[in-house]
């Protein structure tokens, strides 16, 4: 019942977060307006118009154990809307103010790091709040917090 509670946990830990956009490297200044900074770099370096309305919450993260400028979660009104920015994160220009992610919970970091640390996986990702990996016989696999890769992937 534990693991499944976790389980459980975990998912509407990442159900909560899945308006989120998390940003690094975007560098801090004094008297930063995050919420304006956001919309007027997505307009000038990739073309969206985002409304300041459209952005529910924006503030930095605690420093942590990271050096340089502290890490900034956004939370969007809609799905729709952080898709609309994220699908932009590839753009190289985009690249120079700030790298963007898909706010994943620390138990779902841990797991895609896992998998990609795994000889038996060639790679792993999220999408739409799941984890997904790769095997070496190019098979696609779903994985939850307390799966195992053995009993998955049969080699």
């Amino acid at each position: 019942m534990s693991g499944e509670a976790l389980q459980l946990a975990n998912h509407n830990h990442q159900y909560s977060q899945k308006n989120n956009i998390k940003f690094m490297g975007w560098k801090e200044t004094k008297d930063e307006d995050l919420r304006s900074d956001l919309c007027t770099i997505l307009r000038k370096k990739v073309g969206i118009e985002l409304d300041p309305k459209d952005v529910l919450a924006i503030h930095r993260l605690p420093n942590g154990k990271l050096s340089g400028p502290r890490p900034v979660i956004a939370k969007f009104t809609s799905n729709e809307i952080k898709v609309k920015v994220i699908k932009k994160r590839s753009n190289e220009d985009l690249k120079k103010s700030f790298l963007m992610y898909d706010h994943i919970t620390p138990r779902n970091a841990k797991l895609i790091r896992e998998l990609k640390e795994d000889p038996r996986i060639l790679s792993a990702w999220f999408y739409n709040g799941k984890i997904f990996a790769l095997d070496k016989d190019n098979i696609r696999h779903k994985f939850d917090i307390l799966d195992s890769v053995s009993d998955k992937v049969k080699h």
